[in-house]
């Protein structure tokens, strides 16, 4: 089979492409550099560049392709347009991209952002890009992980990794009691490989949850443990770093906190982890091992 992955020099794409190659798949890995991937080499990767937004680009891309792993998206780091032109506008792109090579799936990767009681401009965009998948008339799968972890350089827990080893206090948006259910990153991999090739997973939305439920401070701590550091927390008043982040999104570009990230420590998310654990029968990582295996790299 060959699968184009969008979005495949990102912190989830470069683990999938690896995995897939190795279960035999071909892969069209499209990327915005040519060099984003150069570190990834085997028989069935071609590389193929453009911007999710170029439909020409995704349409040379997806020929030949009998499935589509749609990653690539826009986090909240950028203002809120170019978030909506890429997560919704880029999906519309990639979905007639599909329909024009004739593609027999799309998995597309959504995040329980999307669920929040309070959306951000990231969160809005993912739903509005569910909804475009739904009504595409492809057969898809929508996957919504939660917060991932596993790779120890880029992603949002290397991130916390590197401040807990950095910074003498742990600050922390909100009183830190807000519930995660943090996923290895493998384990999310081998759910989108099998719904490369299981039918009775089509047209359905899954919830990708890791098997331990904990509290934002819990999961610091247990962070913090695996690395060997002891750090207090600090909390900061949820609603003064939400003002903060509303006014630094209106004047910047790039602020250094936006609203999905407040609200991603604050809002909870409505989320079933029953059908992933009915359909998906996979050694789900406990955390407190996956944590471990991150902190030794």
């Amino acid at each position: 089979m060959q699968v184009l992955v969008t979005g495949a020099s990102g912190f989830i794409g470069r683990r999938v492409v690896t995995r897939l190659l190795r279960g035999g798949f071909r892969v069209t890995a499209f990327v915005r550099t040519p060099d984003s991937l150069a570190a990834l080499a085997g028989d069935g990767l071609s590389v193929t560049t453009g911007v999710i937004e170029d439909g020409a680009a995704l349409e040379r891309a997806a020929a030949g392709c009998s499935a589509v792993v749609h990653l690539a998206g826009a986090a909240g780091g950028v203002d809120a347009l170019q978030v909506h032109a890429v997560n919704v506008g880029g999906t519309e792109q990639v979905l007639a991209a599909a329909r024009a090579a004739g593609v027999q799936r799309i998995i597309f990767t959504s995040t329980i952002s999307a669920m929040r009681g309070q959306l951000g401009p990231y969160g809005h965009s993912k739903r509005l890009a569910e909804e475009r998948v739904r009504a595409s008339g492809l057969p898809y799968v929508i996957l919504r992980p939660s917060l991932v972890y596993g790779g120890a350089d880029i992603g949002l827990v290397a991130l916390l990794v590197r401040c807990l080893r950095a910074l003498p206090v742990m600050p922390v948006i909100g009183d830190g009691r807000i519930e995660i259910d943090p996923v290895h990153l493998d384990d999310l991999c081998g759910v989108i490989e099998a719904c490369l090739v299981r039918d009775d997973v089509l047209g359905k939305t899954y919830d990708v949850l890791g098997p331990d439920r904990v509290t934002f401070d819990d999961f610091l701590r247990r962070l913090s443990a695996a690395l060997g550091v002891r750090r207090p927390l600090l909390h900061l008043p949820a609603q003064a770093i939400l003002l903060l982040a509303r006014g630094l999104g209106r004047v910047m570009a790039h602020p250094p906190i936006t609203v999905d990230n407040v609200l991603g420590l604050t809002s909870p998310a409505r989320v079933d982890r029953e059908p992933a654990r009915r359909d998906f029968a996979i050694a789900w990582t406990p955390l407190d091992a996956g944590l471990r295996a991150l902190a030794t790299r």
